[in-house]
């Protein structure tokens, strides 16, 4: 501008923005004195002098720090394809453990089948037969095995049932939840959230968590994250049976990937 008269529009100082990573949100306005327009006033008479280049190195070494800034919060880290399979082979996992739980509460919602592994915290295995009682000759005490502890809350009698109606409530009726990878602030791992303009909820998993960095999104983790979220949508549980819950989702999905011995009902 000169005189109230636009010169020329849009003057950009040492660095390109029309490349990659375009700093969109830089804007700023610059006082310059002794700086003389063109005749038609349509550029600067300096402009291809040495002064004109100095003008530009001093902008530039100023405002470093802030382009710094907005170059990296603009990064966003890119998810990769083996990423997406990684979480798309845990969601369809997760789909036929709901299903195979849906259809045993189905049948029996009191069933063995319905909540197995619930009284073990979610293993699922028989706990070790009583051995017969021995001295430790070192320390002479005895070394006979007591009755393990029962747990204080027991679960649910209708873990499965429940499960089965939570997630056909959460799911809209299918059994594949929808899971996909974002990135936003690292102090949130987990969130459900529907995409600007439409209905459909996604459950959100943040690339920019630390646990899901130091993991190198291991599908076990992108499991028990979607199954925590899952889980906590039930109003009113109490943290046994929430954390029963859990369990048994975590050890059938378990089972489901190959990680574990399926149960014995």
């Amino acid at each position: 501008m000169h005189n109230g008269r636009l010169v020329c529009e849009g003057e950009w100082f040492g660095y390109n923005h029309e490349g990659k990573g375009a700093l969109n949100s830089l804007i700023g306005e610059l006082a310059l004195h002794r700086f003389t327009p063109v005749p038609n006033k349509t550029d600067f008479v300096e402009r291809g002098d040495r002064v004109w280049d100095d003008l530009g190195e001093d902008v530039l070494k100023q405002i470093a720090p802030l382009i710094g800034e907005l170059r990296k919060s603009g990064e966003e880290p890119r998810i990769s394809k083996q990423e997406r399979q990684t979480v798309k082979e845990v969601a369809e996992e997760l789909g036929r453990v709901f299903s195979k739980l849906g259809e045993s509460a189905a049948a029996d919602p009191n069933s063995p089948s319905a909540h197995d592994g619930m009284a073990q915290g979610g293993t699922g295995r028989k706990p070790p037969e009583p051995t017969s009682g021995r001295t430790n000759v070192v320390s002479g005490q005895s070394n006979k095995v007591r009755k393990p502890p029962q747990p204080r809350t027991p679960p649910p009698s209708d873990a499965g049932g429940e499960l089965s109606r939570l997630i056909a409530k959460l799911l809209g009726g299918t059994s594949v939840p929808p899971l996909r990878l974002k990135v936003w602030d690292e102090s949130e791992r987990s969130t459900w959230a529907a995409d600007e303009g439409t209905t459909k909820q996604w459950l959100n998993i943040n690339k920019a968590y630390p646990l899901y960095k130091a993991l190198r999104g291991d599908g076990a983790y992108i499991a028990e994250t979607a199954i925590l979220e899952i889980c906590k949508h039930e109003a009113g549980q109490s943290p046994e049976s929430y954390l029963a819950k859990v369990n048994l989702l975590l050890f059938r999905w378990a089972a489901e990937a190959g990680l574990a011995q399926p149960s014995i009902d």
